[in-house]
C-alpha cells in the first residue's frame, strides 16, 4: 500500500473518531440565568434545579469571602464522561471515572451531566461537583497560587462534600496526615478526605476572616493564628479526634 493512501486512511479514521464523539452530544443548546451562561448537549437536562444550586451558593461565597465578580460565568455541562475529557481538555493521565468536573478557566467550569454520572458518581454527587468547581473559580479571585489542600479544602467545605465516614476510619486507624504529607503528595494521602475539616476547623474557631487572610497569605500562620505552622495543625488534629473520634 503506498504512502499517500496509507495517510488518507488515517485521516479518515481521525476524522470518523470525531464525528462519533460530537455526534454522541446532541444539538447544543444555551440558556442565560441570571449570573449564569449554560451549554449543554440534550435537551432534558435539569437546568432549572442545576442553576437554583449553583446560584444558592454563588450569593452564600461572594458574602462569606468578599468577592465581586463583574461578569456572569460560563457552565458547559457534558453528556457523559468521555466528552468531558474532550471537551474540557482533560489530560490523559488525568483522566478516571472519578474526575467529573473541572474549573477550566476564571470564567468557565464544566462537568458531566448528573442524569450521566459514569460508574462513580450519583445525581447528587454531580450536583455538589457543580458547585465544587464554582467554589474553585470564586475563590481564585482572592488567590490563584495557593497549596492545593487549601484550595480544595475550601471547595470542599463550601460544596458539603466531607465524607464522614471515611474521615472516622482514618482517625480509628490513626491515619490522618501530617501538613508535610499533604504537602508532599495530597492526593495519596487522604486529601481529599481530610482538606474540607481543615476548613471546618478554621471557619468554627477563628472566623471566616482569618481564613480569607490565610488564602491570600498562606504562610503566615503565626499572623493569621498567633501559632506556627506545625503547632496549627496539630490543633486541627486535635479538633477533629474531639468531634469525630
Amino acid at each position: 500500500m503506498n504512502k499517500p493512501l496509507i495517510l488518507v486512511l488515517i485521516l479518515l479514521l481521525v476524522f470518523s473518531s470525531c464525528l462519533v464523539t460530537f455526534a454522541d452530544k446532541g444539538e447544543k443548546y444555551s440558556k442565560n440565568m441570571q449570573k449564569f451562561t449554560y451549554t449543554y448537549y440534550q435537551e432534558d437536562e435539569p437546568i432549572k434545579e442545576i442553576n437554583n444550586k449553583l446560584q444558592k451558593y454563588y450569593q452564600k461565597v461572594l458574602e462569606n469571602y468578599g468577592i465581586r465578580l463583574d461578569r456572569s460565568l460560563e457552565i458547559v455541562i457534558y453528556p457523559d464522561i468521555d466528552s468531558f475529557y474532550q471537551g474540557a481538555k482533560i489530560a490523559v493521565e488525568n483522566r478516571s471515572p472519578g474526575i467529573v468536573g473541572s474549573a477550566v478557566n476564571s470564567n468557565k467550569i464544566a462537568f458531566v451531566s448528573p442524569l450521566n454520572p459514569g460508574p462513580i458518581h450519583s445525581y447528587q454527587s454531580i450536583m455538589k461537583i457543580a458547585v465544587h468547581e464554582l467554589v474553585h473559580i470564586m475563590i481564585n479571585k482572592l488567590n490563584r497560587n495557593g497549596p492545593v489542600w487549601l484550595k480544595e479544602g475550601v471547595s470542599l467545605y463550601e460544596a458539603r462534600q466531607q465524607n464522614i465516614s471515611s474521615l472516622k476510619q482514618l482517625i480509628k486507624k490513626d491515619k490522618i496526615p501530617s501538613i508535610k504529607k499533604l504537602e508532599r503528595n495530597f492526593y495519596s494521602n487522604y486529601g481529599y478526605i481530610v482538606s474540607g475539616t481543615i476548613v471546618e476547623y478554621i471557619v468554627n474557631n477563628h472566623g471566616y476572616d482569618n481564613l480569607i487572610k490565610l488564602i491570600k497569605s498562606p504562610n503566615n500562620f503565626k499572623k493569621n493564628f498567633g501559632l506556627t505552622k506545625e503547632a496549627f495543625f496539630s490543633n486541627w488534629k486535635g479538633y477533629l479526634y474531639q468531634k469525630y473520634n
